[in-house]
């Protein structure tokens, strides 16, 4: 995290969240949506090993499906029953990927690939 609370790249110059389709602007924008914090659990983004919490995609549709931002222990176990109840239903029921396709005018009935919109 760079001192003005925005991100900044990885070591490599690049910023990960490229991977996800996302530009910086939504990157940001994700964060700020998730008040900067697990958006299951609310541990602060501050207490995450660099920082950083994990961006969180729906696997079966692909990387561009980004569902939000997690911390480490929340996305390694998100399909097990230990984060199961109404905080993980909320977040999927809020899915960032879902809200774009609605700005977008297309149904949440989500594709296979990403919309060209989206790219």
């Amino acid at each position: 995290m760079s001192g003005d609370g925005t991100h900044k790249p990885n070591r490599g110059g690049t910023c990960s969240h490229r991977t996800y389709l996302l530009t910086c602007e939504q990157y940001e924008g994700l964060r700020k949506r998730a008040s900067y914090q697990c958006e299951i659990c609310g541990k602060p983004e501050s207490e995450e090993w660099l920082e950083v919490l994990r961006i969180d995609h729906a696997h079966h549709l692909g990387y561009w499906a980004v569902r939000g931002l997690l911390c480490h222990r929340c996305n390694c176990s998100f399909d097990l029953a230990a984060i199961a109840g109404p905080a993980r239903d909320t977040y999927l029921k809020n899915s960032w990927y879902l809200h774009m396709l609605a700005e977008l005018g297309l149904p949440p009935a989500t594709p296979r690939s990403p919309p060209s919109d989206l790219l």
